[in-house]
């Protein structure tokens, strides 16, 4: 099985219980296809998801998103890389005061994830300084797109630790997570 992400663009604001009723009115077309939704980062302003799945390939997720009348953006085959544990226990690591924080990056081709790493290790001092602690990251196969998940005060203290950083940035946005 893949691990597929599915980056969608709403026209127009949609709340979480919206995005749940989506999910759960089509688990048929998942189950069609042989997808499986493991999770969702949903903005807080309701214009945008990234989806997580387990799939044969990324065609399937293709399919299902077609035929259930979804919007997407991207959709790519990736990889998902967890600080210190589990994904379970980074999700459910947030502390009183925090928010999920999604970073959403389009990286030059060639750029490897060690090479991003070692740059976001060393501005660790800066995310300590702002309180912003790495959950996870979803990055491309083929390289050209990362997804980056964060615990942070506010999405603004993510932004201003990745620009001191020098990280490359498409969007920063508040998340809340839907699992399975």
């Amino acid at each position: 099985m893949e691990t597929v992400i599915v980056e969608r663009l709403f026209p127009s604001p949609l709340s979480f219980e919206d995005v749940v009723a989506a999910r759960d009115n089509g688990q048929w077309c998942n189950d069609l296809y042989g997808v499986t939704h493991l999770r969702a980062y949903v903005d807080t302003a309701g214009l945008r998801t990234v989806c997580v799945y387990h799939a044969a390939d990324t065609e399937s997720v293709r399919q299902v998103n077609h035929r259930f009348g979804g919007f997407h953006h991207q959709i790519w085959r990736g990889e998902v890389h967890v600080h210190g544990g589990d994904l379970d226990s980074a999700h459910g690591s947030l502390r009183a005061g925090e928010t999920m924080t999604v970073v959403e990056r389009t990286i030059e081709p060639g750029t490897k994830l060690a090479d991003l790493s070692r740059r976001e290790a060393a501005g660790s001092w800066c995310l300590d300084q702002h309180h912003v602690r790495f959950l996870c990251t979803y990055v491309a196969t083929g390289g050209g797109r990362m997804v980056c998940v964060y615990a942070a005060p506010d999405a603004e203290s993510v932004r201003i630790a990745q620009r001191t950083m020098g990280m490359p940035v498409d969007r920063i946005w508040s998340a809340r997570l839907l699992t399975r």
